[in-house]
């Protein structure tokens, strides 16, 4: 497919975003579906899928399922797909909620390093009941993990003796890519996902944003975010795109800032970037500057991570772009977070329609009608 050139009129399948965090309903109020899948469409986005760890109202049983679906029903602008959650800890006791969830969710994400909601490192064998249980009810869909440091080896050999699908979610370590890699060519089903920013930002951000730079995983260096645009763009060794978009308030930012300016995890943390609205046309540059083919990056944000949620992406949906250079700017951010790391990056592209199964619902800076459908898995978008 030939790379496409400034000023261009692009049409492509669309972005299908496997990991936002909407935060609907929580105590955190910084998203809500409406907002987020609005903001998606103007960003190219045909469907989403939102992740369990809202804060104070976890998606732990199948009574908050409904609910969640419910939200989506009634608020949402285009498809949305929920992860079913499950942690090996006293908060959450639902093994036998897992069979209820499974028929109603794309997956069922696994928290096993630091990261909001979860506030420790496990290990493969702490969830090796609750894997093995999901398996038995939902053998067809995957599991999805945040992993730690050092148990990514021991989530891959579990992944093997069952086997089952495992998503790891947000690689920021290219080590970590290569024994994923390596799992894959030995037949383990495993695929990885990569957000835009650990491409596109590194660690020394932080020293000038402090906690608008600082995530969990945490950033990579300069060296190993190039390695990781390489093993995506060139090695392909890395399958999806996703934007782990993960809004806060901004006086929950500058809390942080404030009482805990050096990022220690046993004080005031603020994990997380919003991306949801900008993260297409930031990488959309790196497609025309040829750092990224045109068809590593429909495949990357379409057809492997609609596969991963056992979708796939219906002839009559698209998305059309016009490829025109512009800067982030505060007008860009259609999420309900208040700033963004990205103010101020170059950019490409502008959504000029949206097109999901045949039905219009964004042309030219109008959004025209919704199509909100809970994604359950198999079915097209």
């Amino acid at each position: 497919m030939d790379q496409p050139m400034i000023g261009e009129t692009i049409t492509v399948p669309g972005f299908v975003d496997i990991h936002v965090h909407c935060r609907e309903p929580s105590t955190n109020k910084s998203e809500t579906f409406k907002q987020a899948t609005r903001a998606a469409v103007e960003n190219g986005n045909i469907a989403i899928c939102d992740m369990p760890n809202n804060p104070g109202h976890e998606t732990w049983t199948s009574r908050r399922v409904v609910e969640k679906q419910r939200i989506i029903d009634r608020d949402a602008a285009i498809p949305v797909g929920i992860w079913a959650g499950s942690q090996p800890d006293g908060r959450c006791d639902n093994i036998g909620e897992l069979s209820r969830m499974a028929n109603n969710c794309v997956g069922l994400k696994s928290y096993g390093a630091i990261t909001t909601g979860n506030e420790r490192d496990y290990s493969a064998e702490d969830f090796g009941e609750i894997h093995a249980e999901w398996h038995r009810v939902a053998p067809d869909k995957p599991i999805a993990l945040h992993a730690g440091k050092y148990n990514l080896g021991g989530f891959i050999d579990m992944a093997q003796k069952l086997d089952h699908h495992l998503h790891v979610c947000h690689v920021n370590d290219p080590r970590d890519v290569e024994e994923i890699y390596k799992a894959k060519k030995l037949g383990i089903k495993i695929t990885c996902g990569v957000c835009p920013h650990h491409l596109l930002k590194d660690s020394h951000d932080v020293l000038t944003e402090g906690w608008w730079a600082r995530m969990k995983p945490p950033l990579a260096t300069q060296p190993d975010s190039e390695k990781l645009m390489h093993q995506f763009s060139i090695e392909r060794k890395i399958d999806i795109l996703e934007t782990d978009h993960a809004p806060h308030p901004e006086q929950n930012k500058w809390q942080a800032e404030t009482n805990n300016p050096y990022g220690e995890e046993e004080r005031d943390t603020c994990y997380g970037v919003p991306s949801l609205d900008v993260a297409s046309a930031l990488m959309l540059r790196q497609v025309v500057l040829g750092n990224i083919s045109l068809d590593t990056y429909i495949q990357s944000t379409s057809h492997i991570p609609a596969s991963i949620i056992g979708c796939q992406i219906a002839k009559n949906t698209s998305v059309t772009w016009k490829l025109d250079e512009r800067r982030i700017t505060e007008r860009d951010m259609r999420v309900r977070a208040e700033t963004s790391p990205f103010l101020g990056m170059l950019a490409v592209g502008r959504v000029q329609q949206v097109v999901i199964s045949g039905t219009t619902v964004y042309d030219r800076g109008m959004h025209l009608t919704k199509a909100p459908r809970v994604l359950r898995g198999g079915e097209e978008i």
